[in-house]
C-alpha cells in the first residue's frame, strides 16, 4: 500500500512539474511606448528588452494606448512571449527582442511586487 502511494505521489508531482515547464513562456513586466519604441522590463529579472514589432505585438500596442494616461507610462502586462537574437534596429549586430506571442491582461496601475 505504501509503494502505490508513493507512486501516486510522484506520477502526480511529475505531472504537475511539466505543467510548470509548459507556463516558461508567460511573462510579467512593465511595458512602455512612445514614438514608436516599446520597451520590456521583466518582473523577475528587471532586465530591459525592447519589443519586436512581431506576432501579437500590435494588440498589446493598442491596449496599451487604451490604459496608458500618459506616453511612454509604465504599465504592467503579463504575456505569452519570448526572448530571441535579433538585427539591431539601428547599426551592426544582434540584440535580444521580446517576441509577443500573445497578450494576456494588462494590469494598469499595478507593480511587479
Amino acid at each position: 500500500m505504501k509503494y502505490i502511494l508513493l507512486l501516486s505521489i510522484l506520477i502526480l508531482t511529475a505531472s504537475c512539474s511539466s505543467i510548470i515547464t509548459d507556463n516558461n513562456n508567460i511573462l510579467k513586466g512593465y511595458f512602455s511606448y512612445m514614438a514608436d519604441a516599446a520597451l520590456f522590463v521583466d518582473c523577475e529579472t528587471n532586465e530591459k528588452y525592447p519589443v519586436a514589432m512581431k506576432g501579437d505585438y500590435i494588440t498589446l500596442e493598442k491596449e496599451y494606448l487604451k490604459v496608458a494616461e500618459t506616453a511612454g507610462q509604465k504599465v504592467i502586462v503579463e504575456l505569452e512571449g519570448e526572448y530571441a537574437d535579433l538585427d539591431k534596429i539601428e547599426g551592426e549586430g544582434k540584440r535580444t527582442f521580446l517576441i509577443v506571442n500573445k497578450l494576456i491582461e494588462l494590469q494598469p496601475n499595478q507593480t511587479c511586487k
